[in-house]
């Protein structure tokens, strides 16, 4: 790691490591299998879970003195800086906390309890400021997680300010950094809300709230009944035509009782099904569609470029996002795609993991995907933009989870999801209910847009205030303080004479002599 710029502090500043300023230790998971280890415990026990705050004060989990005593764990006192060392989340944070009261830790977490003029607080701040720049120099990629190489972060250097101006520069932080933290809550509680109206928008959509006035104005319009057999006739109508095609690509003639191989789709069970609106009625997903589908089963083979081939990750989103996807050859999109082709209009589904989101296929660019998309092909006659509101609303997400199998991978199956109920309107209300749900979306979307903006200002304020408060420009430097050169020296000073004591001791300790074993 290359020397700071010395010249870059205030005067009365220096630069030190990590390992200068403290003592540092390790942590570890006393046996789940001893419950006398957890039953009652009181000292609170840290984990990656409990680093989302800034200071801990108490954990979800706690041991006793025993388990203390008989693992790897070990008692940490009020005051010490903890660092999570190994985490998938060291990706892209440092998570960094100090401790209220006496803590242990596990083994995925090292603890530094600072020398004597070093402020716990001083030292978590930094780390917080430099979080980023030690990411990239400490961090290596493991297996399955990433993990700090602890000796690296130890000779990670940090300016440290006379004793009395890290105090100054605590109480400073404090008080800024819980007035932005405070404007964060605020930003989060406001998408919080956005979430539920966008909840309630299609919970009135799927109830017909939103168009009562228009089926005021329109007592004439086609009973949802009617529009139901015509999409039923539709949908017989173009398995035939399929049925047709295939006997006419293969090259033989279709059998005299070909047509009486359709089968009717089921129709849903009303059974504790909510009243609908007059005029309106159910029906199953398989009835509304032509096709319930899915991706590849088989894991393609991946090319540097060519057709988007995307996972499930790539439309929990609420769209189709192409960014970061894999690529497949042309050759084998032909093949993935020759019977069933992807259309505007189609319906794509998360049926595995993240399940439970539809988004509508509303571009002409060309993909492929995985087996836990689910593909829907509407009948025309049935919006495939009304699908896509009821799939995503909380009437269409409780059954999902009444459907969903599984423990590791929770899933919806197709047949499963053939047999979801959904409301068929009247006639000619479908357009009303969709331009209704995405104008009052469109809204929704601004906001949260103007949310995000809001965050990502905070989030870049706080690091641009941690970077003033660590580079001198945040509170006044006092000439009468202690520089912080004499202070390390002191340190350094009490450090060695701790040494050549413990040396001394171990010279001086009695030595057992083994016995000598007797021979026979």
């Amino acid at each position: 790691m290359s020397q700071p710029d010395l010249n870059s502090l205030p005067a009365s500043w220096s630069w030190a490591t990590l390992d200068d300023l403290g003592i540092w230790g390790g942590g570890g998971t006393p046996s789940k299998a001893r419950p006398e280890f957890w039953t009652k415990g009181k000292y609170p026990w840290v984990s990656s879970k409990d680093m989302k705050t800034f200071e801990i004060t108490d954990t979800e989990d706690h041991i006793t003195s025993q388990a203390i005593g008989q693992s790897a764990t070990n008692l940490y006192p009020a005051g010490t800086v903890l660092v999570v060392t190994r985490s998938g989340i060291l990706r892209h944070s440092l998570p960094v906390a100090v401790s209220c009261a006496p803590v242990t830790i596990n083994q995925d977490i090292k603890a530094l309890k600072p020398h004597s003029g070093i402020c716990p607080k001083y030292v978590a701040y930094a780390l917080r400021s430099a979080a980023q720049h030690i990411l990239h120099q400490c961090v290596k990629d493991g297996t399955t997680v990433q993990s700090v190489e602890f000796e690296t972060l130890k000779r990670y250097q940090i300016p440290v300010a006379p004793t009395k101006e890290q105090a100054r520069i605590c109480d400073a932080l404090d008080e800024i950094l819980s007035d932005l933290d405070s404007g964060v809550d605020a930003l989060k509680n406001a998408e919080t809300k956005l979430e539920r109206y966008r909840a309630s928008v299609l919970k009135a959509a799927v109830e017909g709230d939103l168009t009562s006035e228009w089926r005021k104005a329109h007592t004439n319009a086609e009973p949802a009944s009617v529009c139901l057999r015509n999409i039923l006739m539709e949908r017989h109508r173009i398995w035939e035509e399929e049925q047709l095609r295939k006997f006419e690509e293969s090259g033989r003639n279709p059998p005299a009782n070909w047509r009486t191989r359709y089968k009717e789709p089921q129709g849903p069970d009303v059974t504790d099904l909510p009243q609908l609106p007059s005029g309106w009625c159910w029906a199953s997903l398989s009835q509304l569609c032509c096709r319930i589908s899915d991706g590849t089963h088989q894991p393609p083979e991946f090319v540097e470029s060519g057709v988007p081939f995307i996972f499930v990750q790539h439309i929990v989103s609420g769209r189709i996002d192409f960014d970061g996807t894999r690529f497949i050859s042309e050759e084998t999109f032909a093949e993935l795609t020759r019977n069933r082709p992807i259309e505007l209009g189609d319906v794509l589904y998360s049926a595995v993991g993240s399940y439970g989101v539809a988004v509508l296929v509303d571009t002409d660019r060309r993909f492929s995907f995985q087996r836990h998309i689910a593909h829907l092909k509407p009948v025309p006659g049935y919006s495939s933009e009304l699908m896509t509101l009821f799939l995503n609303s909380p009437f269409c997400l409780t059954q999902a989870h009444k459907k969903a199998r599984g423990v590791a991978q929770k899933t919806v199956t197709l047949g499963d999801l053939a047999n979801f109920v959904l409301p068929v309107p009247c006639g000619g209300e479908s357009a009303s209910i969709v331009d209704k749900v995405q104008e009052a979306l469109s809204n929704a979307d601004a906001v949260s847009d103007q949310i995000h903006q809001d965050r990502t200002r905070l989030h870049a304020l706080k690091g641009a205030i941690l970077g003033h408060a660590f580079r001198g420009e945040l509170v006044s430097q006092d000439p009468t303080d202690e520089p912080a050169s004499e202070l390390l020296k002191r340190i350094a000073a009490e450090r060695a004479t701790k040494a050549v004591k413990s040396r001394t001791r171990r010279q001086h300790k009695p030595v057992k002599r083994r016995k000598q074993m007797q021979l026979a």
